[in-house]
């Protein structure tokens, strides 16, 4: 193998572990089925591991970057380091208080969620949502285990990593 084709398959696990660790770190409790759904898409079919989000809460990853590349056999390990909105309800669940729908809503309270030619859809909520408040941003760290298919196809193996991805909110 060339250095090109090195720098190549370097590139597409960075890609990989990156785009993995933003929809990882993205969900909201007002849609857990589109957060197991998206994930699903980046583990190897016969993976039966967990994913290590308990269902609540709100967060958005905004930004995230690849760092250190570490091989482990047929494992490579992709240190990523991603920029984390987490969000606090403003009005608890339990209030009763109907969402607004209909003319005046904001967007991303009506949920239209298309998705266009060959664009696949990402765990990341609405930036805004109504009953929901942004914090500071935070960062958390990762480390993302990619593998090849016989295929050739890369993956995540949350089984090498014991059911989930590490992460961390050190710099």
């Amino acid at each position: 193998m060339d250095r090109d084709e090195r720098n190549d398959e370097r590139d597409e696990t960075a890609q990989l572990a990156v785009t993995f660790a933003m929809d990882y770190l993205s969900f909201d409790q007002e849609d857990p089925d589109r957060w197991r759904q998206v994930l699903a898409r980046y583990l190897f079919a016969e993976s039966s591991h967990g994913h290590g989000w308990p269902g609540q809460g709100r967060q958005r990853a905004e930004f995230a970057v690849a760092g250190r590349h570490h091989l482990d056999g047929a494992l490579c390990w992709v240190d990523v380091r991603v920029r984390v909105t987490p969000y606090h309800r403003l009005l608890p669940a339990a209030a009763g208080l109907p969402e607004p729908t209909g003319p005046g809503t904001p967007p991303a309270a009506q949920g239209t969620g298309a998705v266009r030619g060959d664009a696949v859809l990402a765990s990341a909520p609405p930036p805004a949502a109504i009953g929901w408040v942004a914090e500071a941003a935070i960062w958390y760290r990762m480390s993302v285990p990619v593998r090849r298919s016989r295929s050739g196809a890369v993956f995540v193996d949350l089984g090498a990593a014991g059911g989930s991805a590490e992460s961390g909110s050190r710099p």
